[in-house]
C-alpha cells in the first residue's frame, strides 16, 4: 500500500537531518533540559508525522476520501500533539533561561520579594 501523505518520508529526512545537526548542542546543556527537548521533539513528530499518517489512511483507504468524525479526531490529536510538543520545548527553553541567568522562578521571586529579610 502507498502512503497517503507524501510529503512523509521527505519530513522524516528533514527531521533527522535537523536532528542530526542539533546534537553538540543537546550534549552541552544539562541531562533534564536536553532530555526535555528530546521529549518534546518525539511528542511533536508523533503527531506530526505518526497521527498525519494514520489520519490520512483513515480518511483515504477506511472512508474513501470522506472526511468523518474519525478523521477529525485524528486530526484534532494531531494537533494537540504539535502544540504540546512546543509547550514542553518552551518548557524546556525556560529551564535553561532559569539555569543561565540564575535568576528564580517568578513564585518563588514574589515569595522571596514578601519576605522581610528582601527588604533593603
Amino acid at each position: 500500500s502507498t502512503i497517503e501523505a507524501p510529503w512523509v518520508v521527505l519530513g522524516l529526512i528533514f527531521a533527522c537531518l535537523i536532528g542530526l545537526t542539533c546534537i553538540p548542542l543537546l550534549y552541552s546543556l544539562t541531562k533534564t533540559i536536553r532530555n526535555t527537548m528530546i521529549f518534546a521533539g518525539v511528542v511533536y513528530l508523533s503527531g506530526a508525522v505518526g497521527v498525519e499518517v494514520v489520519g490520512e489512511t483513515v480518511k483515504w483507504v477506511i472512508n474513501g476520501g470522506q472526511t468523518t468524525k474519525l478523521y477529525t479526531l485524528c486530526y484534532c490529536i494531531e494537533e494537540l500533539l504539535e502544540m504540546l510538543g512546543i509547550v514542553i520545548f518552551l518548557h524546556a527553553i525556560h529551564l535553561q533561561l532559569v539555569s543561565r541567568l540564575q535568576v528564580l522562578p517568578v513564585p518563588d521571586a514574589l515569595t522571596n520579594a514578601d519576605s522581610p529579610s528582601a527588604s533593603p
